[in-house]
């Protein structure tokens, strides 16, 4: 399993350090700040901010902004609070530039292999009839989003679900809530999204380490971040074999069905930690060939792990070699 850490540091600034955790969207977060002031609202106000997001963007809530909007009928704009709204556009968008390989309306596809809140069953490969049904709702040029006023709308009965793309707002909220606290450094971690803020009180960087798969012996990959956020995808954490084969919760939108490449991760890092857990998601689409040139082309800092006869080899773009702190294991392959 791939998950990612923070290394300690010490503090010179005299600012007093704040740390907690806690559970959202179905998984754990941790924060750890270094604020001007005493905080002592702050856990309630993050765990409240946490849980306005799950209000309006989960599909595993029932009475959610999202899932009200996916019940809606097709046709009329539906208001939205401008949170959802920010999320969708960023989501339309790279949905535009890979030319649907990713799409927040693939939640049918999503569903029917089980790894939704509805549908069908974890480990059970759906008939040929229910997935030409969840095929026949996915189309991103179906749905369309407006900022002023707020609003979505379904030009057909599309179902959307931003789990590729929502814990990557989260901690930007999240990071933009300790800004506005006074607490301008900080690294905030959701279900293993992470963003960190600006210099540590000693005037490092925070240390961030994307960790080997499971049973893989080598170091972790380091990075030295601040003001930005790092994001992973892949199929280690959300898949099951049947048959001998290895399904992917990840969906590929344009063929409708799980990815079925060889890769076995995706890290992205970006100002923008919407942007990265989406861009991520986009690039395991793609796999390790198109998604690295994609990556490429488009200046993104991505790291590919691709499973290979030999063992796992990584890949980088030249954006993400520049980060990189520390980096042990396989020499990383430059792209051709």
């Amino acid at each position: 399993m791939f998950v990612l850490t923070l290394l300690s540091s010490g503090c010179g600034r005299r600012e007093l350090p704040v740390e907690f955790a806690g559970h959202t969207q179905g998984t754990a977060y941790s924060i750890r700040a270094f604020c001007r002031t005493a905080q002592p609202t702050l856990h309630a106000d993050v765990d409240q901010l946490l849980d306005d997001i799950v209000a309006t963007m989960s599909t595993y809530e029932a009475t959610s902004t999202l899932s009200r909007f996916n019940a809606h009928v097709p046709g009329d704009w539906y208001d939205v609070p401008s949170s959802l709204a920010q999320v969708v556009a960023a989501a339309q968008q790279l949905a535009q530039i890979s030319d649907g390989a990713f799409d927040v309306t693939v939640g049918p596809l999503v569903n029917a292999w089980g790894f939704g809140p509805g549908g069908g069953s974890r480990g059970v490969i759906p008939s040929q009839q229910t997935l030409e049904e969840a095929r026949s709702r996915i189309g991103y040029r179906y749905l369309q989003v407006r900022m002023t006023p707020p609003a979505m709308r379904k030009l057909r009965d599309v179902y959307v679900d931003l789990s590729a793309i929502a814990q990557g707002y989260t901690v930007d909220a999240v990071g933009a809530l300790l800004d506005g606290r006074g607490c301008a450094s900080y690294m905030v971690e959701v279900g293993g999204e992470v963003r960190v803020g600006a210099k540590k009180p000693n005037g490092e960087r925070w240390h961030i380490a994307i960790e080997p798969p499971d049973g893989v012996s080598q170091s972790p990959t380091v990075l030295e971040l601040e003001n930005g956020g790092v994001s992973t995808s892949g199929d280690y954490n959300d898949s099951f074999e049947a048959s001998g084969h290895r399904y992917s919760h990840t969906m590929d939108p344009r063929v409708g069905e799980p990815v079925d490449t060889n890769l076995a991760s995706v890290s992205v890092v970006d100002s923008s930690s919407l942007w990265a857990d989406g861009m991520a998601t986009l690039l395991n689409v793609l796999g390790p060939t198109d998604g690295l040139a994609f990556a490429v082309a488009h200046g993104v800092a991505a790291r590919f792990v691709e499973r290979t006869p030999n063992g796992l080899i990584e890949h980088v773009t030249p954006a993400f070699a520049a980060i990189v702190s520390v980096a042990a294991g396989p020499p990383a392959a430059p792209p051709s």
